[in-house]
């Protein structure tokens, strides 16, 4: 197999590996039992390298993703087999003889998901450990992946995660089917793992093309499915619209030489108008009856950008008013706070902006210190000392964590 062929393969496998190991587990859970959870992510592991293996020499099946669910399932029941161990299915669950086209009905993975994702949030755990279990379990995120989506050391987060997983795995009776007040009762944990899971999409630390789409549609389908449960919720509608309006400009956020785009140099007639659209009709469902919420303020800072003709005849003035609401919301967030300060400066630069961005640097860890230096940078830029820009943006460089990131920081110091 010629390299460039072995590239195709190994960016399909990842591909399938996003799309379908979250569902893989949940199905395969639901049918063996959450005590078996290490047996069942092993297996998947072991699939999708005997996949990489064997496609190598005889070619990609014509049903990738049915190939990769037999073979799972099979493995699975194998090492219970020889481990001696009941396979125990509920009476409610598909028997082992179900094809696995049934068993892996759209229907079956929705409900299995949900009944996966309820059991991560009834832990007796802190919302930030059941977090993390959800992405690692449902999603397939690794230790890096969620050590950045949530700003945390790699050790830190394999630490929780062994201790998490043993909670879970102890908690079998947790593993019930999904009501519609679970959904209302778990709903702020719901809403920030699609939130984390689209943020890791939108910016990804595992893969060199900086976006990782699938797990995009991943979080919209989540949150999609989330909201059947309760339609009339605003934070759902305000985060779908959200995702809508941020995942409508991706066509131009990178070059076709594979740079970061800026705001300010993206084509915006390659943004995607039908996005923007569902973007808008999520929006309408999202306003608030009583109290603003973080999605809808976001949304809404969103759909500005979206509506916008150009960069400079965005509605600033606006987007730093909704920034300030949020920051009553969340006085807390630091991130809030400088993307106010950077709005503000769109309106006019004062020495105030400059003292604010410095009077928060301590607020920001190594984890999180290269989005301080750059917006450092940015604000000299703004002012137009390129001098000075040059010399934040140099001092970013080793905190950057990903390959784009860094080829970002050589062209702005070029």
């Amino acid at each position: 197999m010629h390299s460039e062929d072995k590239q195709a393969l190994n960016h399909l496998t990842a591909h399938l590996f996003r799309e379908n190991a979250g569902k893989m587990t949940a199905v395969l859970v639901r049918l063996y039992g959450i005590d078996n959870l290490d047996t069942i992510t092993d297996a998947i592991q072991d699939t999708f390298e005997s996949a990489l293996l064997k496609w190598r020499y005889s070619g990609v099946p014509e049903n990738p993703s049915a190939w990769l669910i037999k073979v799972a399932r099979n493995k699975t029941i194998n090492v219970l087999k020889r481990n001696a161990r009941s396979v125990t299915v509920l009476p409610s669950d598909r028997t082992n003889n179900t094809e696995p086209e049934v068993v892996f009905s759209e229907n079956e993975i929705t409900d299995s998901q949900l009944r996966l994702l309820l059991a991560c949030c009834r832990l007796d755990l802190t919302s930030q450990k059941k977090m993390m279990l959800t992405l690692n379990v449902l999603c397939g995120f690794g230790v890096r992946e969620i050590a950045n989506a949530l700003l945390l050391s790699d050790e830190a987060v394999k630490k929780a995660l062994y201790r998490s997983k043993s909670e879970l795995k102890n908690k079998k009776q947790q593993f019930e089917n999904p009501e519609k007040e679970d959904i209302r009762k778990y709903s702020v944990m719901l809403h920030t793992f699609v939130y984390l899971l689209f943020n890791e999409g939108y910016k990804t630390t595992s893969d060199a093309a900086g976006i990782n789409i699938d797990l995009c549609y991943e979080a919209i389908r989540l949150a999609k499915l989330i909201r059947e449960q309760d339609t009339s919720n605003p934070e759902i509608n305000g985060l779908l619209a959200l995702l809508f309006f941020t995942i409508a400009r991706f066509p131009a956020r990178i070059t076709t030489t594979g740079e970061w785009l800026t705001l300010a140099e993206q084509d915006r007639s390659l943004w995607n108008p039908t996005f923007i659209a569902e973007g808008f009709y999520y929006l309408d469902q999202a306003k608030p009856k009583q109290q603003l919420n973080t999605y809808y303020l976001e949304a809404l800072i969103a759909s500005l950008h979206c509506t916008a003709s150009s960069f400079d005849h965005t509605d600033w003035s606006a987007i730093v008013y909704l920034y300030e609401q949020l920051e009553r919301l969340q006085p807390e967030s630091i991130l809030i706070r400088l993307n106010r300060i950077v709005a503000e400066m769109h309106i006019h630069i004062t020495s105030e902006q400059f003292e604010a961005i410095d009077q928060i640097e301590t607020a920001f860890g190594k984890e999180n210190r290269f989005v301080w230096l750059t917006t450092k940078a940015y604000a000299y830029e703004r002012l137009g000392d390129l001098i000075v820009a040059r010399y934040w943006y140099n001092e970013a460089l080793p905190f950057a964590k990903t390959t784009m990131d860094r080829a970002f920081i050589l062209k702005k110091t070029a």
